[in-house]
Parts: C-alpha cells; sequence; structure tokens
C-alpha cells in the first residue's frame, strides 16, 4: 500500500522583481556585502539573484521581507557553507569563483 505524500502548507506570496529587491537592497549582495552589477551574465558568478533568507521550504515566505539580493555564487555557496561563513569569508570565496569564471571565459575567446 502506497503512503499518501505529505501535503504542503500553503507558502505566503507575493509579487516582487529582482530589480526592485535590487533597487531596495541598494545592489548589496546580502552575503558578502559587495556590489551586485545589475546587467551581469547570467553565468558570471556575480550576477543578480534574489534569495530567500529562510528558504521557502523551511517555512519562510515568499515575500519581499524575506528576501534580498546576491550574487549568484553567494547564494548558491550559501546552501553549501549555511550561515556560518563572514561577510568577510563570502567575499573571498566569490573573488576566487570570479576569477575562475574570468580565466575559462578568456580560454573560451
Amino acid at each position: 500500500m502506497r503512503r499518501p505524500e505529505p501535503r504542503l502548507a500553503a507558502v505566503e506570496r507575493e509579487a516582487y522583481t529582482r530589480k526592485e529587491i535590487g533597487e531596495r537592497d541598494g545592489w548589496e549582495c546580502g552575503h558578502c556585502l559587495t556590489p551586485v552589477p545589475r546587467e551581469a551574465d547570467p553565468r558570471d558568478p556575480r550576477a543578480p539573484q534574489v534569495d530567500h533568507i529562510t528558504a521557502v521550504v523551511q517555512g519562510g515566505a515568499d515575500t519581499r521581507d524575506n528576501v534580498t539580493i546576491s550574487h549568484r555564487y553567494c547564494n548558491a555557496d550559501r546552501w553549501g557553507l549555511g550561515r556560518r561563513c563572514t561577510p568577510a569569508q563570502a567575499g573571498e570565496r566569490l573573488a576566487r569563483a570570479v576569477v575562475v569564471y574570468e580565466a575559462r571565459r578568456g580560454a573560451a575567446r
């Protein structure tokens, strides 16, 4: 006999845009506290993304109060590090990712 799938609770949602969140946050990454370029290539580790402060799967809402602008790399890297790293450490990790990205991009040309 199959077990019934657990039902997910309804998530509070609110409409917002990446531009709106970026302007609200002054285009400063919520993790490493360095500038986020508005028009970066989506593959660039510095590309802007909206990150949930408390993940929706952990009960966080999908609202303006629960999101911040971040670099693509900082957003992804956070899942490996949790919130354990300081902004300075996050910035160092982003800088290393940018060096790798630039080297790969240069080699592709």
